[in-house]
């Protein structure tokens, strides 16, 4: 049988509700997961060498969990299983097995690189830069500004994205003291412009 959409979670709704065990001996109540272990988990188990890679054609698991629950990505990992289990024995790969905490804490993992979404190009954010105005005040200092990549290269991108929040006030207070309009971000520009800003300067064009 293969499952669609809710139905996996439906079933295991149903398996919840009528099961005869007493709330003592129930195992679903784990603790919170953890994906740094999870992606440990999903190194050693062999995922990565197919999942990571799109090696075989094996889809893009971290897209996958960004949309579903995990009631429906259990839909999937059942559909999935035959068909990978025929490919694993045919590559001589033995097929791995959970416990205890560890498929809890892999679906952490890949809810949390797909949060992360995709890296950006720094070849581009590098444009974006010039384009957008940026470089004119940050980099130029035609107006005084810091230079945010010296002082952002190596950051993660939700730290650059708090710094660049925080600064946001006082740098719409001096635009508008210089006519300097406010620059507007187009889809996958702010993602390229923080790979920029997170390399070293020097390695730049």
């Amino acid at each position: 049988p293969e499952f669609a959409g809710d139905e996996m979670v439906d079933i295991q709704a149903y398996i919840r509700e009528r099961g005869l065990r007493a709330i003592g001996d129930r195992t679903d109540l784990l603790s919170l997961p953890d994906p740094a272990r999870g992606q440990e988990v999903f190194r050693n188990k062999g995922c990565s060498g197919c999942h990571a890679t799109g090696r075989s054609g094996a889809p893009d698991l971290g897209e996958a969990a960004l949309r579903m629950s995990v009631g429906q990505i259990g839909g999937v990992l059942w559909n999935h299983s035959y068909a990978m289990r025929d490919r694993m024995q045919s590559a001589g790969i033995p097929f791995p097995r959970f416990e205890d905490q560890e498929l809890s804490d892999v679906v952490s993992y890949l809810h949390f690189i797909g949060y992360r979404g995709r890296e950006g190009d720094a070849t581009r954010g590098a444009e974006v830069f010039r384009d957008k105005g940026c470089a004119v005040c940050h980099e130029h200092q035609q107006i005084r500004a810091p230079d945010l990549v010296d002082l952002h290269s190596g950051d993660d991108a939700i730290g650059l994205s708090a710094a660049m929040w925080n600064h946001a006030p006082e740098m719409h207070e001096q635009m508008a003291e210089y006519g300097v309009p406010w620059p507007k971000f187009e889809e996958g520009e702010m993602e390229d412009l923080v790979a920029y800003l997170r390399e070293p300067h020097s390695e730049m064009p």
